[in-house]
């Protein structure tokens, strides 16, 4: 069974000139969400909580539906 999840990712890039990542953050459940508002809920809560420091000034955030394939 295929399952899926919301997750925050985060979207940054590499020197002035480089390729952007994208990255789940860790400061989420392993899980992720069950829902895009909890996700959402979650990573306002991050960014007022450490008042800025939880991030750099040039990164971005996106909240994302991933499908997790079955584990073998």
């Amino acid at each position: 069974m295929i399952k899926s999840n919301y997750f925050i990712l985060r979207c940054s890039q590499i020197g002035n000139v480089g390729a952007h990542q994208i990255q789940r953050i860790k400061e989420q459940p392993e899980d992720g969400f069950e829902s895009e508002l909890e996700a959402e809920n979650h990573l306002t809560m991050l960014l007022l909580k450490t008042n800025g420091t939880f991030s750099y000034p040039w990164d971005a955030f996106t909240i994302m539906k991933l499908y997790i394939p079955p584990q073998s």
